[in-house]
């Protein structure tokens, strides 16, 4: 069991034994970039969605308190909520899609086949040949 204080930074893990270690990772390392880039529009995401749902408890309050839609809808600011929602599911279906890429990549130098690939991220082989190959062409 892994104790508590080594999620904390500065801390070292102890040795998960039976799992391969590198040692020291570049910096630069195309997956963590991803992930990082990840994480970012995860956190805007947050950050948008807590704007679309006071926007929306504003919608809720008002129509409750009697306004008409047609009155809410004219004072509406953009981007309206369904435009809100559709650009944070782009956003977060690119950035996984770069991040998937990218570790579909990683495990493919480091010798796993397309067959394992695809059932670690449950698709197919042929998908994951398609995936590996558009990150050639990029």
């Amino acid at each position: 069991m892994i104790p508590p204080q080594a999620g904390v930074i500065g801390e070292s893990r102890p040795s998960l034994g039976r799992y391969p270690r590198m040692g020291i990772v570049d910096a630069n390392d195309e997956t963590i970039a991803e992930l990082r880039h990840l994480v970012a529009v995860i956190d805007d995401t947050i950050a948008q969605l807590e704007r679309v749902r006071r926007r929306a408890d504003e919608i809720e309050h008002r129509r409750v308190g009697g306004d008409l839609y047609r009155v809410i809808v004219e004072a509406e600011e953009r981007p309206l909520i369904v435009e809100s929602l559709s650009d944070v599911l782009d956003r977060l279906s690119s950035a996984a899609g770069r991040f998937r890429r990218a570790e579909a990549t990683a495990l493919a130098a480091e010798g796993w086949t397309h067959e394992r690939i695809g059932q670690f991220f449950g698709v197919t082989r042929q998908r994951i040949g398609i995936l590996l190959s558009r990150e050639r062409v990029r």
